[in-house]
Order: structure tokens, then C-alpha cells, then sequence
């Protein structure tokens, strides 16, 4: 099933990297639908303090390295259970946050989020020796 006017949350992200790619800026907007609901995703530049930033790994196979930090918001908008504790009333702009690198010369992926929810921070990280990146030049 496709809803008119929106796209796959794969593509918005992809979208969203050609636009930092582009503009070095995060500032887009999205309408998703993940095959049972929808949303409108909103990236945003974040205080200039935690935009550009040098993240250190925290893990062994993490990146370490200059990064881009953009602030991510959802607005439900069809299929969401309207009451639930995951869903805040208002959400900030930097409760998820998306860290991304270029990891080669114009290529852009992200290489840690971090979600503040009530039990706490969740952060997921790009395991970087299991990327493989071959030029085809």
C-alpha cells in the first residue's frame, strides 16, 4: 500500500543525507509511512555548540571522528496509539539526536543516534569494521 505523498523512512533518511551533503545543513522534512503508520520527520540544525562536533568511540569498533549532529523530531499524523508513554506531549529537538560523518569524500552515514525516553538514554551505534566501502573507480 503506498500513501500519496510520502516515502519509505529508509529513503527519508537517504534524502536527508544528500541534503547535508549538499547544504551542510540538516534542516529538511520528511513524510514517511512505514507500512502501518505515518508521520512527518523533521531534521534540524542544531546550536552551533553541538552541531559540529569530534565524537570519541565509547566502544571499540565506534567511530571516532569529526561529526554533524542534527536533531530529529516525529509528529504522528495516521495509525499511532495516541496514548502511550512513549509518546511526549512536546518533544525538543535534540531528544534524538543523529550524529553524521563523511566517511569517505562525499559519502555521508550515521554513525550513532541517541533517544532520551523515560527509562533513559538508547543509543545505537555504525559498527565500523563491518563496513566494507569499495570504489568502483
Amino acid at each position: 500500500k503506498v500513501i500519496q505523498g510520502s516515502i519509505d523512512p529508509y529513503t527519508a533518511m537517504l534524502r536527508a543525507l544528500h541534503t547535508i551533503k549538499q547544504t551542510g545543513s540538516c534542516n529538511s522534512s520528511h513524510n514517511i509511512y512505514d507500512g502501518l503508520r505515518t508521520a512527518e520527520l523533521t531534521l534540524h540544525d542544531l546550536e552551533d555548540d553541538l552541531r559540529h562536533n569530534f565524537l570519541t568511540a565509547d566502544r571499540p569498533d565506534a567511530y571516532d571522528g569529526a561529526v554533524i549532529a542534527c536533531g530529529l523530531t516525529s509528529k504522528p499524523t495516521g495509525g499511532h496509539q495516541l496514548k502511550s508513554r512513549w509518546n511526549k506531549k512536546k518533544r525538543n529537538i535534540d531528544d534524538t539526536i543523529i550524529f553524521i560523518a563523511e566517511i569517505e569524500p562525499d559519502l555521508f552515514l550515521p554513525v550513532r543516534i541517541e533517544i532520551k525516553t523515560f527509562l533513559g538514554t538508547i543509543t545505537t551505534r555504525l559498527v565500523m569494521t563491518s563496513l566494507s566501502i569499495k570504489n568502483s573507480g
